[in-house]
């Protein structure tokens, strides 16, 4: 009866095409009712309420994937019934009769309720609730009446349909009727399916939470048990109450390690470790206190003996400069006296070797003395023969008489001649014998200066050669003065920075000392 009421249907809807064009309204209706009975908003929604909180119980598909979908496919069958509806509402007002623009419009407003029971569905769902207590909740505004719909789906119909099929209305009225009538019925069983379904697995995930909460119990009671056995196991390796290594810790945390412990408490676990880093943290921070002010001590004197070495070595550097202006003044004078020495030789040989020459001229003028005074011998014979001549001349001119005065004048002055000449000849003579043995003297003189200026010329040249070696040594020594003097200026700046590390290293003790203050050690 059913299948054939829907055949029937169908049969109708061919010959209401193969008649002709429909009005616009009828068209839309037929879409309309397409969008509402088939796969239309109200089977949409029902699907969002019951399979969505079917699956949301505990199923495979999770909860919000559920939704997303039911509500993917209600939004494009609201899209689509809400744009079949605002094609009525736009057709011209000779299209619509006032009775048939109601309808239209309470059609509409069951749009709207679904739509806003929809999303109050998805509230409620996501807040955790199930479906018998949505379904339950009048104030939800999930119940949706579909009568006042229904109905002016009818009258839409019934009067649309005048004039436009190839039937009797009132008969595709029944049809139709009978035909929505059926799915409702579908619908509605489903949807008691749905429900009762959904109570058995509301009661089967009643059941398996009240397991999981005996379950629960029972781990916690087990691991209630396990902590006070691990407690117990901690507090004996703790070895002690753990408030009072606390408070060991805390007074560790302020620097004060003057600690006190009970001699008779044993001294095993946290407890015996933290007493012993306590111990060893007094002999420790003593020992680094002791030592502290012993390397102040120790750095203040390395200060002290440091500024002394780089005073003294300040002064040893004066005087070193001092003892090389003095040593390269000496070496000046020293290269002096051996050049003066030097010229000295020189001059020493040039007189000796005047003198050998004065020698040779001296020897010379006594040869030349004795050859004048043997001319001066003959001259003096000469001058007596010459004055017996004139006295000869004057005896004969005597005799001559008258006649022989002139003669007599002229061998009188020839014999004053002869006589003056012989005594300037015995004069010269004389001198010529005191010249001679002078100058015989002044040989022998000279012959035994030459040896002696020679030796002397040597001497200067000893003198000379020992005047160059002194300033050769002066100036070595001159220069290990300098090596010394830039040594001593050396271990001056070492000496400094020896005592700016010294009193860096004090600092650096006393900045130890002032961070280790910060321990209270115990007497």
């Amino acid at each position: 009866m059913r299948a054939q009421e829907v055949a029937e249907v169908e049969k109708m809807r061919e010959i209401a095409f193969k008649n002709g064009a429909a009005s616009p309204l009828y068209v839309y209706l037929g879409e309309l009712y397409q969008s509402l009975a088939l796969r239309g908003v109200h089977h949409a929604a029902k699907d969002l309420l019951s399979r969505g909180a079917i699956y949301g119980t505990g199923g495979s598909i999770p909860q919000t994937e559920i939704q997303e979908k039911y509500k993917r496919q209600f939004a494009a069958s609201y899209q689509t019934v809400l744009g079949i509806i605002n094609k009525i509402r736009a057709l011209p007002p000779e299209a619509l009769t006032d009775e048939q623009r109601k309808d239209v419009e309470s059609i509409g407003e069951n749009i709207e309720a679904y739509q806003r029971s929809v999303e109050a569905i998805i509230t409620l769902q996501s807040q955790g609730k199930l479906l018998q207590e949505i379904d339950n909740d009048s104030k939800a505004g999930v119940q949706i009446d579909d009568g006042p719909a229904l109905q002016a789906m009818q009258r839409l119909a019934k009067s649309a349909a005048v004039g436009q099929f190839g039937v009797d209305p009132t008969h595709w009225f029944n049809t139709i009727s009978s035909k929505i009538n059926l799915l409702k019925e579908v619908e509605d069983r489903l949807s008691h399916d749905l429900a009762s379904r959904t109570a058995q697995l509301a009661s089967e995930a009643q059941q398996a939470f009240s397991a999981y909460l005996i379950f629960t119990t029972l781990v916690t009671l087990a691991s209630l048990v396990l902590s006070i056995w691990l407690a117990r196991i901690m507090l004996q390796q703790v070895g002690g109450e753990p408030q009072a290594v606390m408070a060991i810790a805390n007074r560790l945390a302020e620097g004060d390690l003057a600690i006190a412990f009970d001699p008779d408490q044993p001294a095993v676990g946290i407890y015996g470790a933290v007493r012993h880093m306590v111990e060893n943290l007094n002999n420790t921070v003593k020992v680094i206190i002791d030592v502290g002010g012993r390397v102040i001590h120790e750095s203040n004197a390395v200060n002290d003996g440091a500024q002394t070495v780089s005073q003294g070595a300040t002064e040893q550097a004066a005087a070193v400069e001092e003892t090389s202006s003095a040593m390269e003044q000496m070496t000046a004078n020293i290269q002096q006296n051996t050049e003066n020495a030097q010229a000295t030789e020189q001059m020493a040989r040039k007189a000796a070797q005047d003198a050998g020459e004065s020698g040779s001229a001296v020897q010379q003028a006594v040869g030349a003395m004795r050859e004048i005074a043997a001319k001066i011998s003959i001259i003096d014979e000469i001058a007596r023969q010459t004055n017996l001549l004139a006295l000869n001349a004057a005896i004969e001119a005597a005799r001559a008489g008258e006649h022989g005065k002139g003669f007599a004048v002229v061998a009188a002055e020839v014999r004053k001649l002869a006589e003056r000449s012989q005594i300037a000849a015995g004069e010269i003579g004389q001198l010529s014998s005191t010249t001679l043995h002078i100058s015989e003297k002044a040989g022998q003189l000279l012959t035994t200066l030459v040896p002696n200026i020679m030796q002397t010329a040597q001497l200067v040249q000893e003198i000379a050669s020992g005047s160059q070696e002194q300033a050769e040594g002066s100036a070595q020594v001159n220069q290990a003065i300098q090596q010394l003097d830039q040594v001593i200026q050396k271990n001056a700046g070492m000496a400094e920075e020896m005592s700016a590390s010294a009193d860096d290293l004090s600092q650096q003790a006393e900045r130890l000392q002032e961070a280790i203050s910060f321990f209270k050690v115990a007497a």
